[in-house]
């Protein structure tokens, strides 16, 4: 009689975890966060798009240190953009129907 007591009572009062001792264990770092990190970054993202995020552009006239040369897309070759031919579209002319400076003779960067 003792053991079927013991038995019962076991059932009664189980050793798992209840839900309000439960251990929940959250990953750290961007897995941690609702909508991860920026790329390339541990800077964790404030919104599905990501707008708090710095991007990097590489290439253009954004991805030069001066950027470019007005109404151009020849870089500047320092913050005065001493290279910038101001009123003109530079040795080899503008592109047909725009302000942007041909590259070389022939226009190849014209769009």
């Amino acid at each position: 009689m003792v053991v079927i007591i013991f038995f019962i009572v076991r059932l009664e009062n189980p050793t798992k975890p209840t839900p309000t001792n439960e251990v929940i264990i959250t990953p750290g770092g961007c897995a941690g966060t609702i909508y991860g990190c920026c790329p390339n970054s541990m800077v964790a993202k404030q919104d599905l798009t990501g707008s708090n995020c710095i991007i990097n552009k590489i290439g253009g006239c954004a991805g030069t240190q001066y950027g470019c040369c007005p109404n151009s897309n020849i870089a500047a070759v320092d913050s005065a953009k001493s290279n910038c031919l101001i009123g003109s579209c530079g040795q080899f002319g503008c592109c047909l129907h725009s302000t942007i400076s041909k590259l070389n003779p022939a226009g190849n960067n014209c769009p």
